[in-house]
């Protein structure tokens, strides 16, 4: 008896985590409010960095300050307006800017904390790693033996890194929404993150691996589609080049590579927006449902304003 309830106590779980992904769908495809905000900061970013990436030092650390900060500008817009189409409330891209720049100083706080151990590792990292290899290849010493357990000390750094990066971000999950929702100070909101994660971790798992599946399946195919005779060859041949060359042939012959380069940049800016509008959408139901709020979202949506 036991067992038959605790079977179908997970087919119950494992129906709202789809339930809730399928919800996070309904929110994507009905809502232009949320695509307009998305595309316009996203492409935003990638024309400046396209233009200023290879115009020198300064330039580049002015892009990097800008991508940064859109990762703190963007999370704060779709939160809220994810939220209020949850609570059946009409959205206009002004208030997804509105709300972005209210919560965009807590938010850039919350990335500085989160990413520092990040940097600092994979600085420290670095810099132990080239000092090793240069020692050793100074000294004559670099025989293949060494050169393959330094490459597997650097894997597994790598690998740490990767890790930590990972829990970093589920961190911010709950404490992004816990700012943007509910007007918490940094450290409350990093609390309240650590918190949901450590009470929700089988949901963050599922709900994880959910999003991978189904943001990896629209990459394969389109993948498949480009390596297919759908495309010209010529473009075929060009389709995802190293953007670094993309954008050094751009600045030396712009109009030959125009093409080439646009393609590059709309693909790039439809699943950036896809993966950020479906992620944001999945993690603030589900953030709503830890609450206690309702994450079901009617079939019958209010009509959404798209500008004011």
């Amino acid at each position: 008896m036991n067992e038959i309830e605790d079977d179908n106590r997970s087919r119950r779980t494992a129906i709202k985590h789809t339930q809730l992904i399928n919800n996070a769908f309904k929110i994507m495809l009905q809502n232009g409010s949320l695509w307009i905000v998305t595309v316009i900061t996203i492409g935003t970013v990638t024309v400046v960095q396209t233009l200023l990436g290879q115009a020198g030092i300064a330039f580049a650390i002015l892009t990097s300050l800008l991508a940064f900060t859109y990762t703190a500008f963007l999370p704060g817009a779709l939160i809220h307006l994810v939220n209020a189409i949850a609570e059946r409330h009409s959205v206009t891209v002004q208030d997804g800017f509105n709300a972005a720049i209210r919560n965009l100083l807590r938010l850039l706080g919350l990335r500085v904390i989160l990413l520092l151990p990040v940097w600092i590792i994979s600085f420290l990292a670095t810099r132990t790693y080239a000092s090793a290899m240069g020692q050793a290849a100074g000294t004559g010493e670099l025989q293949s033996s060494a050169a393959y357990t330094q490459s597997g000390i650097l894997l597994g750094i790598r690998c740490f890194i990767s890790l930590l990066t990972i829990f970093s971000g589920a961190i911010s999950v709950g404490a992004d929404r816990a700012v943007v929702l509910e007007g918490m100070i940094v450290f409350d909101a990093l609390k309240r993150g650590v918190r949901i994660l450590l009470d929700k971790l089988k949901d963050f798992i599922v709900i994880g691996f959910l999003l991978g599946l189904v943001i990896v399946v629209p990459a394969v195919f389109l993948t498949c589609c480009l390596s297919s005779s759908i495309i010209p060859l010529s473009l075929q041949n060009n389709a995802f080049p190293d953007l670094g060359n993309v954008l050094r042939s751009f600045h030396n012959d712009p109009f030959s590579n125009l093409p080439i380069l646009a393609i590059n940049v709309a693909i790039s800016i439809f699943f950036e927006s896809l993966v950020q509008i479906l992620s944001s959408s999945a993690w603030t139901l589900a953030f709503r449902y830890w609450q206690g709020m309702d994450p079901i979202v009617p079939q019958d949506q209010p009509e959404i304003t798209v500008v004011e």
